[in-house]
Parts: structure tokens; C-alpha cells; sequence
């Protein structure tokens, strides 16, 4: 994990971590220390993509802190803060990749843990549309799809298969048929040269 510089609820460990890392770059670090460090998972070298994810993580905490919650707007605006401004896009790309599943799950437990609630929609919202539920009036088109489909998995129950069975049937026949038009047609186009 990285602690930045600027950190505002332990500044002192910030700072040293980064005047740990510029001695060991310069080669100024007694070897005892770079042991010890080592021992406990200290990170010398750190990605600056990591850097800067730590670096927006640790302004949402300053966040809370101050404000008592993590809902920053996506259009949130303070000319005196710009850092928070950005840490408030930084938030909506998370919430992005979380719906993309993109999300190191390290991160994602990261900002449950302070509050941030991540969500991933499974399925857009539809009015129920249940034939019980259906207007005669209105729906008769739906209502003869759904009474289709009904007769069509009784017989097809009644012959020991399924709807899903006969979709990847199906399916399976148009993929090889796919297969043997495109082998035919390279047959072809090397038979014409």
C-alpha cells in the first residue's frame, strides 16, 4: 500500500515512506534498514498508476472525515479544493470499472471499507409484463406470443426435450453450417487460382 506525502490523518509516516524511498534511489539507505523494510512488505519501487489511485483514495478518506460521507457528486465543484474535484471523477471511474468488473478486488474491498457503495446493475428495470397481469384489451399480441410458447414447451416437454435444448440445437446446426459455407468458399477461391 502507499501512503502519500500529503496524508492528511498520519502526514509524519507519509513523509517518511517518501524520504525512505528517494534514500534508497540515491543509495543512501543503510543496509540494516533496507533488511528490516523489506521484512514487513515495504514497497521501494511503486507504480505511479498505484500511486495516484492511493493518492485519490486518501482524499476520499479526508472526505469523510470532514464531511461525514463518501457521495461526492460526479459534477462536484470547490475552486478551493481542485484535489477533491478530481478525486470526484477518480470515485466515477471506479464505480465504472466496478460495472465492467475491472476493479482489483483488493480496491474494491478498499472502498467498501470507508463507505462507498458499489453497485452493478444486472438487469435494466421492465414493467412487470406477467400475462396474468396483461390487459385483454391492450396486450392481445403479447397474450398470444406467451400462449405460442406455452403450447410450443408443452409439446416439446411432452417429447422429452426443452425450449433451451432446442435453441442450442438450433444454434449448434447454423454454427456448422457457418463452417462448411466458410470451408467451401475457400475451397473455391483456391480452386480459381
Amino acid at each position: 500500500m502507499y501512503v502519500p506525502k500529503d496524508c492528511f490523518d498520519c502526514s509524519d509516516l507519509g513523509y517518511m515512506s517518501t524520504k525512505i524511498r528517494k534514500a534508497y534511489k540515491d543509495g543512501n539507505l543503510p543496509d540494516t534498514w533496507k533488511t528490516r523494510l523489506h521484512d514487513i512488505g515495504f514497497n521501494f519501487k511503486i507504480d505511479m498508476v498505484d500511486c495516484k489511485w492511493h493518492h485519490n483514495f486518501h482524499i476520499l478518506r479526508r472526505y469523510k472525515f470532514v464531511e461525514g460521507h463518501v457521495d461526492l457528486p460526479e459534477n462536484y465543484t470547490d475552486p478551493d479544493d481542485p484535489k477533491t474535484v478530481e478525486c470526484a471523477r477518480w470515485l466515477q471511474r471506479q464505480h465504472v470499472l466496478y460495472r465492467k468488473q475491472k476493479l482489483r478486488p483488493l480496491r474494491v474491498k478498499m472502498l467498501r471499507n470507508i463507505g462507498v457503495k458499489l453497485k452493478r446493475p444486472y438487469s435494466p428495470k421492465r414493467e412487470n409484463r406477467h400475462v396474468i397481469l396483461l390487459d385483454p384489451e391492450k396486450d392481445k399480441e403479447a397474450i398470444q406470443r406467451w400462449k405460442k410458447r406455452q403450447a410450443l414447451s408443452e409439446a416439446l416437454k411432452a417429447n422429452g426435450t426443452s425450449l433451451r435444448k432446442e435453441r442450442q440445437k438450433r444454434v449448434d446446426y447454423y454454427r456448422k453450417k457457418r463452417k462448411e459455407d466458410k470451408y467451401l468458399a475457400k475451397k473455391e477461391l483456391n480452386s480459381t487460382k
